[in-house]
């Protein structure tokens, strides 16, 4: 029998201490998949060569940026600002990055490119480490290649910021009007159908408006622009719940309307919701093809290019080493934060400049219309006289 019982306690104690390893083991494979700023720059620093820089820098954006960077980390219902702090810090860790990997890794860079340009760049043999070649190719490379890039470049990124910042704007102003005219057809359709005979009907004109609520939210959360392109391919983007409310206004139900009045003000409304939510969409859905980002990332490294071809003399190399390599830093900086910028505006419902906020009036005035649903049914069932049972709230 005390056998038995140490034979247990001992299995107990090794299962426990199984599972405490076991959670141990865990913790650690948290602790190493959440990469901090300062162990990433180092990995990147200590790298001895260029690939393993790279290498390392791939790892780091596939373990610790994909959560944060994927759409169903924030939601307009459970708004999570830490999360919010996390994609910033992991968006400007990436800006901040490649100017490190460039300062660090110049050398490397400027060695290959001045083997490349030595294999096939022409049949001599250089014998003045490239000064007289570069001498000869700066006239044409300042006089005419790099005003061309550089007027090029910043018009295209100028006009790009532009229209995605207007883009936001236009879709936060949307969602406000919307919001407001909502609340607006809510009240015409208590003035619509607020006696006890039309209860049935108002019951049926609040579910189809809170339906339309609905398709707001999830137009106006994580995720719409892949939502809305899969309706526009299928058709339906103009299809909605106000079809149907306004199918009701110019049938039966409208013409026993106990108010005229609010019928045509519920048409109305119907008509300018419609409006908004036609700009509301077509701003979503008016991106930038793939063809405009591949032109502003050739430019940029045509940019680049040119840097290394001036730069590519042994003697400038050898004494001003370091002046070169913050240089081509900078320029890699100023590249990486715009690149960042617009990804970020690139996707309105996502990042520091999100439209999230705007759309977070729209669980309120949800939550009013379910509260007016169930007053509704309560008020129908045990057969209140009241004809305003409900208030704004």
């Amino acid at each position: 029998g005390d056998g038995d019982g140490d034979g247990d306690g001992d299995g107990a104690a090794e299962a426990s201490d199984a599972a405490v390893a076991t959670e141990t083991d865990e913790e650690d494979d948290m602790e190493q998949e959440d990469i901090t700023f300062a162990e990433a720059v180092e990995g990147i620093l200590e790298a001895e060569t260029f690939d393993e820089g790279v290498e390392y820098f791939q790892e780091f954006v596939e373990s610790s940026v994909e959560e944060f960077f994927a759409p169903e980390s924030i939601g307009i219902l459970q708004p999570a600002p830490e999360l919010l702090e996390k994609y910033d810090r992991q968006l400007l860790l990436l800006a901040v990055l490649p100017p490190i990997i460039a300062f660090t890794l110049y050398g490397n860079v400027a060695e290959g490119f001045n083997r490349f340009t030595e294999m096939y760049g022409g049949a001599y043999k250089s014998v003045d480490g490239n000064a007289f070649a570069t001498n000869l190719l700066r006239p044409t490379i300042n006089g005419v290649v790099v005003p061309a890039l550089a007027i090029t470049l910043g018009t295209l990124l100028a006009t790009t910021i532009n229209v995605l910042r207007n883009r936001q704007v236009e879709m936060r102003a949307c969602i406000n009007k919307e919001v407001c005219e909502l609340r607006l057809l809510r009240r015409a359709i208590f003035g619509m159908f607020g006696t006890v005979q039309h209860a049935e009907r108002r019951t049926k004109a609040l579910q189809m408006l809170h339906g339309y609520t609905s398709t707001i939210m999830k137009e106006s959360s994580p995720g719409a622009i892949a939502f809305l392109t899969e309706l526009q391919q299928n058709g339906g983007v103009s299809v909605n719940e106000l079809e149907d409310l306004t199918e009701m206004l110019h049938g039966i139900e409208g013409a026993a309307a106990s108010r005229q009045g609010s019928v045509s003000s519920a048409e109305n409304l119907i008509i300018s919701l419609n409006d908004h939510r036609s700009n509301r969409v077509a701003a979503v859905l008016s991106n930038f093809p793939r063809i405009h980002w591949a032109i502003l990332g050739l430019l940029a490294c045509g940019i680049t290019f040119l840097f290394l071809t001036e730069s590519n003399q042994e003697v400038l190399q050898f004494l001003n080493s370091l002046q070169l390599r913050s240089l081509f830093a900078i320029i890699v900086a100023v590249f990486s934060f715009v690149a960042a910028l617009c990804y970020d505006l690139s996707d309105p419902f996502n990042g520091s400049f999100c439209i999230t906020s705007a759309a977070l009036q729209l669980n309120a005035f949800s939550d009013t219309l379910k509260t007016d649903l169930r007053e509704v049914t309560t008020w129908y069932n045990v057969g209140r006289t009241n004809p305003q049972p409900m208030t704004e709230t």
